[in-house]
């Protein structure tokens, strides 16, 4: 797999090689429509792909074993249940308060983030390559001139939506209460319970004002999603969590979370945060 990742590397290295060229000679002039000739200079804003692809372009390990499962972060398996998470974004803000490069390392460093400075010192640090769970590699887009100076292509390939959460996060989330109220076909008098009254939710949401909430299915029931869209469970999730805001909701599953030493509430304020992304 590691041979076959550098492969990778080496032909979107000459795919790229004419972008560097042209780079590295200053740019190109262009006449604009008003026949002015137009000095224009070649740069990378963002790169847009699936999970896999992302993590091969930042040379991530594509494995769900890996201590890190997100790119861009330095949280652990381990961590990924804590609430709020370890790691936090940096606002435009913050960085324009750093006087130098170093400090904005530093800041980096502080909120759990891997940075460009990272991703030099993992070649020559195999230890922190699999902590941080990144290949050794040389990647093609060193070099190029990126939008983001500090962390690299690792900053400019947004998380993909469709796989990290719809078929992701929303999925698992649903299967974990499903899980919490009880480990396959247990307490399936309580599983049905939440399914008869995901009727009533999905209809009272549909006559909500709010138009902008994703399409919600009850043909299998609330945690069959095998055979759900990725705009079905998402919608399914929105519908979960506002059961879970009932009283009845809470009266009904409380005692299992408490069963399980899960918060509650902290479980609900979690499910919110990311209904509202």
């Amino acid at each position: 797999a590691l041979n076959k990742l550098k492969d990778y590397h080496k032909v979107l290295d000459v795919a790229l090689s004419s972008f560097k060229e042209t780079y590295e000679k200053g740019g190109f002039y262009w006449k604009d429509q008003k026949g002015r000739n137009v000095l224009l200079k070649p740069y990378i804003h963002c790169v847009v792909g699936d999970m896999a692809g992302v993590n091969e372009m930042v040379g991530h390990y594509n494995n769900c074993q890996a201590n890190c499962l997100i790119k861009d972060c330095k949280c652990s398996q381990k961590t990924y249940l804590d609430f709020p998470c370890n790691c936090q974004p940096i606002s435009w803000l913050e960085l324009q308060e750093c006087s130098d490069a170093g400090e904005v390392f530093k800041l980096f460093h502080e909120r759990g983030l891997i940075s460009e400075r990272d991703m030099s010192n993992i070649r020559s640090d195999s230890e922190l390559a699999k902590q941080l769970s990144k290949h050794k590699i040389t990647n093609a887009f060193d070099g190029l001139p990126l939008a983001d100076a500090h962390q690299g292509i690792i900053g400019l390939t947004p998380q993909e939506m469709l796989h990290m959460m719809g078929c992701g996060m929303f999925k698992y989330l649903i299967l974990g209460v499903k899980d919490i109220i009880g480990a396959n076909g247990k307490n399936s008098r309580v599983k049905g319970l939440v399914n008869q009254h995901f009727v009533d939710v999905k209809e009272f949401l549909s006559r909500n004002a709010e138009k902008d909430i994703c399409r919600m299915s009850n043909r299998v029931g609330m945690f069959n999603v095998t055979s759900l869209t990725n705009d079905e469970i998402r919608g399914n999730f929105v519908g979960l969590v506002t059961f879970m805001h009932t009283t009845y909701g809470r009266a009904l599953l409380k005692p299992y979370f408490d069963a399980k030493s899960v918060n509650f509430d902290e479980m609900l304020v979690g499910g919110a945060l990311r209904m509202a992304c």
